[in-house]
């Protein structure tokens, strides 16, 4: 049952994508349900009744509290009881792995899946063009991104109507058809998430249908392609165009592309319709951790990023991706991958078809042309080709010149005639690893950064342009040079501003927690019957499924991102089941899939601390990647952070000829308390914590100078940048929200913010 419209005034909405609308001043929310995440103000009283145990609290807080509930049952009174149920409770679980793994574990076959050309599933392909691979999705080439194109474009952002639909019955009732009435569906703002903490339904976990009716501005001529372009859609989308089915999308961050030609009224009105459903499952990205399970961030609700109807010519460039370069006598070397398509009539002889590039430097002038003859085929509409362009004495873009960008265009000509014209910026850069060391442009650099989530009280994952640049300006005042886009393709735009400032970025799918459902299991629930053995180990990281989400999400992710110059490193997962080397070669197979694409950029993984040595141990992702990733929280959910003195000396000693990145670390703060305010007792951390202000600033000096004297340690990115919604806290001092940001929810600075800023900038 959908709720009333909230009216005008209360509810603002996110301006279209181009607009540069001021950032609104954040309404408080009109009460606190620690259940939807809300509350009224971010300086809560600390007395304030804390409510029910929450569930479920972060991973290391998990272990710590079964390390407590051992060490409570080894005293000498309770010895006895306690090594009896430790044997039992140790037999059944090692009854369960054996289970799992001799009789129900499904092994990995690399040689069932390629990373390049024959890797299919039911909706798209890889395929090889002239050498080189492309993604086929929806029978259209996946795109990569581009900041010209000639062809027509109309934006289909705009009001919408919307209509909740918690019993998921709206595909039986056929809610997409043409003469449904939905006067009483509610108008919402495309692009926007209905789930905000201050949006319209901030409650609501399920299923929504969006719809919105439009006449064509550029109708397709025959032979010429109708494509709708939706951004993004969270978690998971089924599109119609006018009542007709025109496909289905795992995956809330990357776009979705779909041919509409078929479906389009040329004249009249059209009906675009969109289910979105944010629920998870063991095999989404993000997966679930048991049922109900939400991940830790808000995985929001809506069609969060701008939609697009392109009309595209018949002959067009489909694929322009550069790989830019150094020489050894320091010219720059920009190789394209260009592929085209040339579709040719049925009796009609192939005629004569050309690529031109002509690239210009970052005061508009000349610095290399070239034209490359493609030969049309009627056995292959697809054509590729590779061109190299050398610059003599380039610019180099980096932090310190993020204006060095040189503009890349390609037309497609046939028979004479330009038919399709794309261009895009690039920067001649090179971002490599050399043993411990991360160069850029051949030096070495160290990493001072921040992770980041898309989150906002009022926008939830949705970025307007004043939200995006005023967050970004924010980390470029923290004297940082590096952002962790987390643990998801953030928005297109948002990665092109961070170019024009010369962040770097790592940029990552959310291969999140796979095959962690048993800690949720050890620390709360311990039933036989509750075993999580489909989100259990290397049975959940083996999931077929599973792994054909997580390539295509990662090479929709390198697709859309490779020609920004700001992204120096993909990430292929975070905090995942990697015990044993067992795991190894599904890491392994992850980086390939990625390799095949770009094997300019080096590849990290981000790995989980649990604070128990054994375990810690036994980490092995690492071994498949170029870069470690830690994620580590020593000083807050264990130990002392100086503890992590000798934990990243022994990781080191685990990968000794690779760098290490610590891309998350950190404490929670409530801004304005203080150590004086005494413990607060959040359930969320082993023995509950003051969540002051300068235990924070405390623990991120001390581990930033940990991490400063080992020269291995290429990098330091603690956790986050703003506080963010997480349905684990409930009773943080801010309820349902990571209180872990430098900054708070409403963009006020921490005394951690100015330390992180005091330290970078030294």
């Amino acid at each position: 049952m959908s709720e009333p419209s909230p009216p005008e005034d209360a509810s603002p909405e996110p301006p279209d994508a181009g607009d540069e609308t001021p950032l609104p001043r954040i309404r408080p929310s009109s009460g606190t349900n620690p259940t939807a995440n809300r509350t009224p103000s971010s300086r809560l009283d600390p007395s304030l009744d804390p409510g029910p145990p929450p569930e479920p609290v972060d991973d290391a807080g998990r272990v710590e509290r079964i390390r407590r509930w051992v060490r409570r049952l080894s005293r000498p009174r309770k010895a006895l009881l306690g090594a009896a149920l430790l044997v039992a409770f140790g037999g059944f679980l090692l009854a369960a792995l054996l289970v799992d793994l001799v009789f129900l574990y499904p092994g990995f076959d690399r040689a069932a899946r390629p990373v390049g050309a024959g890797a299919a599933a039911a909706d798209w392909r890889v395929l090889d063009v002239d050498g080189i691979p492309v993604l086929e999705s929806h029978g259209l080439a996946y795109p990569t991104d581009l900041d010209e194109v000639d062809h027509p474009r109309q934006l289909l952002s705009g009001t919408w109507r919307v209509r909740i639909d918690p019993d998921d019955v709206g595909e039986a009732l056929a809610w997409f058809r043409w003469d449904l009435d939905d006067g009483d569906w509610e108008t919402i703002t495309v692009p926007s998430t209905i789930d905000a903490v201050d949006g319209p339904h901030p409650d609501y976990d399920g299923v929504a249908w969006f719809r919105r009716r439009f006449a064509v501005e550029h109708p397709p001529a025959p032979g010429e392609t109708a494509r709708l372009t939706l951004r993004a859609v969270l978690l998971r989308s089924t599109i119609w165009l006018n009542g007709k089915l025109l496909g289905h999308h795992e995956g809330g961050y990357t776009p979705i592309h779909l041919d509409a030609t078929d479906a389009l009224r040329i004249d009249g009105e059209n009906l675009l319709v969109v289910r979105a459903d944010d629920g998870l499952t063991e095999k989404s990205l993000p997966p679930s951790g048991s049922a109900g399970h939400r991940p830790g961030w808000a995985a929001y609700l809506g069609v969060y990023r701008d939609v697009w109807l392109e009309t595209l010519p018949a002959a067009r460039i489909v694929k322009a991706a550069a790989t830019p370069a150094i020489t050894d006598d320091g010219h720059g070397r920009i190789t394209l991958e260009l592929v085209a398509r040339l579709p040719v009539a049925p009796g009609e002889p192939p005629t004569t078809a050309d690529l031109a590039v002509v690239v210009t430097d970052p005061d508009a002038a000349v610095v290399a042309r070239a034209t490359t003859p493609i030969e049309p085929d009627p056995a292959k509409p697809l054509r590729g080709t590779f061109v190299d362009l050398d610059v003599a004495a380039p610019r180099l873009w980096s932090p310190d010149d993020p204006a060095a960008l040189y503009r890349v265009e390609v037309t497609l000509t046939v028979a004479g005639e330009a038919r399709h014209r794309v261009a895009f910026l690039t920067g001649i850069r090179t971002f490599a690893v050399d043993g411990t060391q991360l160069l850029l442009n051949g030096e070495p650099i160290r990493l001072r950064g921040i992770a980041k989530h898309e989150d906002h009280p009022l926008w939830g994952a949705t970025q307007p342009p004043s939200l995006r640049d005023g967050d970004l300006q924010l980390v470029g005042a923290m004297n940082a040079n590096f952002v962790r886009l987390s643990h998801y393709p953030h928005a297109a735009d948002a990665l092109a501003a961070a170019r024009d400032r010369g962040l770097l970025v790592a940029a990552e799918i959310p291969l999140y927690q796979v095959g962690m459902g048993w800690l949720k299991w050890l620390a709360w629930e311990r039933s036989p019957l509750a075993f999580p053995r489909d989100r259990f180990g290397l049975r959940h990281l083996h999931d077929p499924t599973l792994l054909q989400n997580a390539q295509r999400q990662l090479i929709e992710m390198v697709e859309r991102d490779r020609n920004n110059p700001a992204v120096v490193l993909w990430g292929i997962g975070n905090e995942s089941y990697s015990l044993g080397r067992g795991t190894v070669p599904v890491y392994r197979w992850l980086g390939d899939v990625v390799r095949e694409l770009d094997p300019s950029r080096p590849l990290i993984y981000s790995e989980l601390t649990y604070g128990i040595d054994t375990l810690d141990a036994r980490r092995s992702a690492g071994h498949a990647v170029d870069v470690v990733g830690i994620n580590m929280y020593w000083g807050w959910y264990f130990g002392e952070a100086s503890d992590a003195a000798a934990y990243l000396d022994a990781v080191h000693a685990a990968f000794p000829e690779k760098p290490i990145i610590v891309t998350e670390c950190g404490a929670g703060a409530a801004l304005g308390r203080t150590d004086a305010d005494g413990v607060l007792d959040t359930g969320g951390v082993p023995g509950g914590r003051t969540y002051s202000e300068s235990h924070q600033a405390a623990v991120l000096e001390t581990l930033f100078e940990i991490c400063e004297e080992r020269p291995w340690v290429a990098g330091f990115c603690p956790w986050v940048l703003t506080d963010f919604r997480c349905p684990w806290f409930p009773r943080n001092p801010v309820p349902g929200y990571n209180g872990k940001g430098v900054l708070t929810r409403e963009r006020e600075a921490k005394e951690g913010y100015r330390t992180l800023q005091r330290l970078y900038g030294r």
